[in-house]
């Protein structure tokens, strides 16, 4: 029986293998202790719906292609996984699975999965439902801002490519006051306070995670509701609707 198959449309490897129950069972009880314990001892849970079907799979992050941001250029998701300091110790988001924390009594349906990271797995943890609308220090959307980088590229005549964060570096590096007064759009205006020094390091503060409230935790540590995370690390994948999820968490 086939389970998860190509779990992830994004990548053209598949991240995921299937697991029978009892491998799944192993596993949790032996790699997933922390989060295990978490998840008796409150209602949280961290979940990824996908249209595919199955019971248990073993997904590995780090496997596959990078993931690209989806509905939008892709220059932050390089800014924040290879180029700002702030970032450096978070999970790379083209490198991780990316989910969502619940209130374990919701019901959410059959493809719907319960996430169980490996003991030792990081976790990125939003202050909101999407990533993309967690800066306030940023006050506009990660959208408009890879607009703004765009504009900001095509008025300095330096190209910038969605794969190679080298390109994006060296702009940001070139940018001066003047490019930024003259290509940014008025839906970024907090660009405009730029003023002297690097844009590089202006970024870095602008979109820092302990500026916008992002916080770094470890699996097995309490979460916040109703927002997203992201881990790089392996995870086994339980249906939410199987029994077996029901069994373990008693």
């Amino acid at each position: 029986m086939t389970r998860l198959h190509n779990y992830l449309s994004e990548y053209k490897i598949p991240r995921s293998t299937s697991l029978t129950k009892e491998e799944a069972t192993d596993l949790i009880h032996t790699k997933c202790k922390k989060i295990l314990k978490l998840y008796k001892n409150t209602e949280l849970r961290i979940i990824r719906g996908t249209s595919n079907h199955g019971s248990f799979a073993l997904t590995d992050p780090s496997k596959g292609e990078p993931r690209r941001s989806a509905n939008t250029m892709n220059y932050v998701t390089l800014l924040v996984d290879h180029i700002l300091p702030s970032w450096k110790d978070y999970p790379k988001r083209s490198k991780s699975l990316i989910c969502s924390t619940i209130d374990g009594r919701t019901f959410y349906g059959s493809t719907t999965y319960v996430i169980f990271p490996y003991d030792k797995g990081k976790i990125g943890e939003s202050t909101r439902r999407d990533w993309w609308i967690s800066f306030p220090n940023l006050k506009a959307s990660i959208p408009n801002l890879n607009y703004a980088l765009e504009k900001i590229s095509n008025y300095i005549g330096i190209p910038l490519s969605e794969t190679d964060p080298k390109k994006l570096e060296r702009l940001l590096q070139k940018v001066d006051y003047d490019d930024v007064i003259n290509a940014t759009p008025l839906h970024v205006s907090t660009l405009t306070n730029f003023r002297t020094g690097s844009f590089l390091e202006f970024l870095d503060d602008l979109l820092s995670p302990r500026n916008n409230n992002f916080k770094l935790k470890k699996s097995g540590q309490n979460l916040l509701k109703n927002v997203e995370v992201w881990t790089d690390s392996k995870c086994v994948l339980v249906d939410m609707m199987n029994k077996l999820l029901q069994d373990i968490l008693i």
